[in-house]
């Protein structure tokens, strides 16, 4: 343990040690959330709240990378065409990986619309914590594909370890960004995938999902003039 048996039972001391070793804990992200869980237990709450301030997890640098268009091109034309279906509907949803495991594990059961000529919303009113998806945009012929194909997503993470790919992560950064090329409000991609807003316009969903359906084709042309 992080501090001697000693001092378990005396509140003064404790808080001591917590003073001395904070700046070593604080360099382990496991170490500052097992001693919280510990302090958070064996201190009085008033106790807890001072000290507790001085456990910060690491900080750690965002992942802004975002691929190119020639990197996804590379990406769909090394995938068999078993596995394309799953890749595409996540670079034309811009969702989670769970989300689109999800659609394939309910696909019989979910409702879908037909927005337009070319596309579907597919309802999936799926929420997890404070993460929320309540449609799936994707083109008419790729939710198509999805039905029939026996594809996972744990399937195409291998191939995709196998081949020394890009993860999967990235299909929903560059959707974000073709998005914004395409002139979409920031509010709309964020609906579209799922992000957590707490905003007015965001809270009156109903008004957003109306731009959402009608921005989509601009999503659409936009990714298929990159990917062809």
């Amino acid at each position: 343990m992080y501090f001697p048996k000693s001092v378990y039972n005396n509140h003064a001391e404790l808080v001591l040690e917590v003073q001395r070793k904070a700046e070593q804990i604080n360099k382990n992200e496991n170490a500052v959330k097992v001693v919280r869980k510990f302090l958070l237990f064996a201190l009085p709450p008033d106790q807890y709240n001072k000290i507790g301030k001085l456990l910060s997890l690491p900080q750690t640098q965002s992942d802004i990378y975002t691929p190119s268009n020639d990197e996804i091109r590379a990406i769909i034309a090394q995938l068999p065409a078993e596995h394309r279906p799953v890749y595409l509907a996540l670079v034309y949803s811009g969702l989670r990986t769970t989300e689109i495991q999800y659609i394939l594990d309910k696909k019989a059961s979910l409702r879908t619309q037909k927005l337009g000529d070319c596309a579907v919303k597919v309802e999936i009113a799926w929420q997890r914590g404070k993460k929320a998806s309540y449609f799936a945009y994707l083109p008419e012929s790729i939710w198509q594909e999805l039905q029939i194909t026996t594809t996972s997503i744990k399937g195409l993470v291998s191939l995709m370890k196998r081949k020394k790919l890009l993860p999967l992560k990235y299909c929903r950064k560059w959707f974000a960004q073709k998005c914004l090329e395409a002139g979409i409000k920031a509010e709309i991609v964020d609906f579209y995938q799922g992000r957590s807003q707490h905003s007015v316009l965001y809270n009156h969903y109903v008004n957003l999902q109306t731009f959402a359906d009608s921005e989509y084709g601009k999503a659409v042309a936009k990714i298929r003039m990159e990917i062809g």
